[in-house]
């Protein structure tokens, strides 16, 4: 594997439509690798999650909460699968998470998405979701203090405002 690809940031900011814009090309498949996993491959890049559903819920967000432990055990038995792998949401959205991609040693950019509360709210209220301002501030805080972490990591951390 020669990078890793991480977008977090608060809900509705368009990390997915990020990702799909960038690391999803006309070819994939949505696959499911063992029990709990669900991927997406796209040439030489696996994506965590599936994709184009024609649902709201996108990426790590079709995953099980139960999935992060066996996704952590998953990741090393692909490293030299792909060339690039790229991880989005609110699953990965933690310390442990960036703890075992760094372990890797290669080199990894990190995406941090925000936008204005009232955007969220308004973009997630267009797909069908109510959302509480509250929820949409937690995800924005728990997002920032994870990038922050990444920094200090020394990985490449980009912050997109949108």
């Amino acid at each position: 594997m020669n990078k890793i690809v991480i977008v977090i940031g608060q809900s509705a900011s368009g990390k997915t439509t990020f990702v799909k814009k960038n690391y999803l090309g006309e070819d994939y498949e949505n696959i499911n690798p063992q029990k709990l996993i669900k991927c997406c491959v796209s040439g030489s890049t696996i994506l965590l999650g599936h994709y184009n559903l024609d649902k709201r819920c996108e990426g790590t967000d079709t995953l099980s909460n139960a999935a992060l432990p066996i996704l952590m055990d998953y990741i090393p038995t692909i490293m030299d699968k792909y060339n690039t792998l790229v991880a989005e949401g609110d699953m990965i959205t933690s310390r442990k998470f960036l703890d075992l991609i760094e372990e890797f040693h290669i080199p990894v950019e990190l995406y941090y998405f925000s936008t204005s509360i009232e955007k969220s709210i308004k973009r997630r209220e267009e797909t069908g979701s109510n959302s509480s301002k509250q929820f949409v501030q937690a995800t924005r805080t728990k997002s920032h203090v994870i990038y922050l972490y990444g920094e200090m990591l020394g990985f490449k951390c980009i912050e997109m405002e949108t």
